[in-house]
């Protein structure tokens, strides 16, 4: 998806995007400002830089919260290109190539050593889209800031108390969203 303005993404997937020749599988940013929002952007292929986020803009901004970026390949910068803004709470699978500064519950992993998420495979896990789910020991459980999430998850469903939600199964967490939208 080529942004050249202003766009807002919450609760939403970006998987098995391919960039066959260039960069920005998933997210190509050329200018403007996007800001994400407990979402899942995993699994996306580009030939160069940028298999999840190419941001090149000169002036825009990408800005992250509650969301998971990783798991996508690229020759070099395989999760992101370019200076995402960290509003917090997101895992970042590998930050090689991305001048990325962390914010508070940021999960970052590097080249040498990067985070797994634990996702599920891209299918119907209620709702009216496809999401991952968020597996057992997935190190983004409970990760989320509560404060900055919808109501909902990306199915639709009610985000459960706080209170509850380390007895809740993976099997129960809302797929597609960091903290399992939980």
């Amino acid at each position: 998806m080529e942004i050249r303005g202003t766009l807002t993404v919450t609760n939403s997937t970006f998987s098995s995007n391919a960039a066959t020749s260039g960069e920005g599988a998933a997210i190509w940013l050329s200018t403007g400002t996007l800001v994400i929002t407990n979402s899942t952007i995993t699994g996306n292929s580009a030939t160069t830089k940028g298999g999840g986020i190419y941001d090149f803009s000169s002036g825009g901004t990408t800005s992250l919260v509650n969301t998971i970026l990783a798991g996508n390949t690229a020759a070099t910068s395989p999760d992101c290109f370019g200076s995402p803004t960290s509003l917090g709470s997101n895992l970042i699978g590998n930050n090689s190539g991305c001048s990325y500064t962390s914010a508070s519950g940021d999960l970052v992993g590097t080249f040498s050593t990067p985070i797994e998420p634990l996702l599920g495979t891209l299918q119907d896990n209620g709702g009216p889209t496809f999401t991952h789910e968020l597996l057992t020991g997935s190190p983004a459980i409970d990760n989320g800031n509560d404060s900055a999430a919808p109501a909902t998850d990306q199915r639709g469903t009610s985000r459960p108390p706080t209170s509850v939600r380390s007895s809740w199964s993976p099997a129960h967490r809302s797929p597609g969203l960091l903290g399992g939208g939980c």
